[in-house]
């Protein structure tokens, strides 16, 4: 008994695990776009269904637009996902674009607040107010890219929490 646990110990410290390349999900990758509306280059995430660049000519698909998306991009593409399969196909297939925020409050809140509500770290309402270009953006510049880059239908969702359900 002694030889196999020496032995099983040699096979385990000379015998080097390695991840398997190419064995990943991937729910989207990061695209940009320069705003001229808010004067900055924005970055955003886009997850198209699987199969769609070999149906880019023919199938076109719905499009989600996500506040907050360093935190909601995977929930969300995954749960749309999950949804729109073949076994549990309760919505269909989607684009899914997760828009990252630089300064949540000045994107997600239509007015400038004065003074800092009790919740807010002292001083947070600063660049509060930017709700208006923000939402310009999204519709004067972002949509009209996506529908110019990726498979599109025109309906269109807009999907936020807390404050990204404000605007």
């Amino acid at each position: 008994m002694n030889r196999f646990i020496l032995f099983l110990s040699c096979v385990l410290v000379c015998y080097h695990g390695a991840a398997q390349p190419g064995n990943q999900t991937v729910l989207g990758h990061t695209d940009s776009l320069r705003s001229t509306i808010l004067k900055e280059n924005r970055k955003f995430y886009v997850h198209v269904p699987a199969g769609a660049a070999g149906q880019a000519a023919t199938q076109r698909y719905p499009v989600v637009y996500l506040f907050d998306a360093d935190a909601q991009f995977a929930a969300a593409t995954s749960m749309i996902q999950y949804l729109s399969t073949n076994y549990n196909a309760l919505c269909p297939q989607m684009i899914v674009v997760g828009l990252l925020h630089s300064d949540r409050r000045k994107d997600l809140t239509p007015t400038h607040v004065v003074a800092d509500p009790p919740f807010w770290a002292p001083g947070a309402s600063k660049t509060t107010g930017g709700g208006e270009p923000f939402i310009a953006f999204i519709e004067q510049e972002l949509m009209p890219y996506i529908d110019a880059h990726y498979p599109t239908q025109p309906r269109k969702m807009l999907i936020g929490h807390s404050l990204g359900g404000w605007p």
